[in-house]
């Protein structure tokens, strides 16, 4: 697999966004002055006793099994754990009432609603010779 295309995020970040991250000094600090992420908004429930992420907003539905489903899945077939994407997984999945992961997999009930490669049929990177054919079809 050719990964040589693949920018380091916060390269990414500062050739993307330029003028508008005030420190460029490290990732933390580029994802924190980023003057066009200080406009999103997380979108929010009013509970008792606070709030929670609005489990019904696209941002949730979208983003776990369509962004993060999708790291899982490549992570597990480089055989890497990633308990930090699973602690995130886990937390919005029981918010959303859905379940991705089981026992740290990604096999859970609703895992066909993601857009990584084993849902979509392809059980292996092999078959992904170059970073550019890593392009997940959207569903519509």
């Amino acid at each position: 697999l050719d990964l040589d295309p693949i920018m380091p995020l916060r390269e990414r970040i500062i050739a993307q966004y330029g003028d508008q991250v005030a420190d460029k000094s490290n990732l933390q600090t580029v994802m924190a002055t980023n003057q066009a992420y200080s406009m999103a908004k997380t979108p929010v429930v009013a509970l008792a006793g606070g709030v929670a992420p609005n489990p019904s907003h696209r941002v949730v539905q979208d983003d776990i099994p369509h962004g993060l489903c999708v790291l899982k899945d490549i992570a597990e077939q480089l055989l890497q754990d990633t308990p930090w994407i699973d602690r995130m997984i886990v937390w919005h999945q029981e918010l959303m009432d859905k379940e991705y992961i089981v026992d740290g997999r990604l096999c859970g009930r609703d895992v066909d609603e993601c857009s990584s490669l084993s849902a979509l049929g392809s059980s292996s990177l092999s078959n992904v010779g170059h970073v550019d054919d890593l392009v997940i079809p959207c569903r519509l």
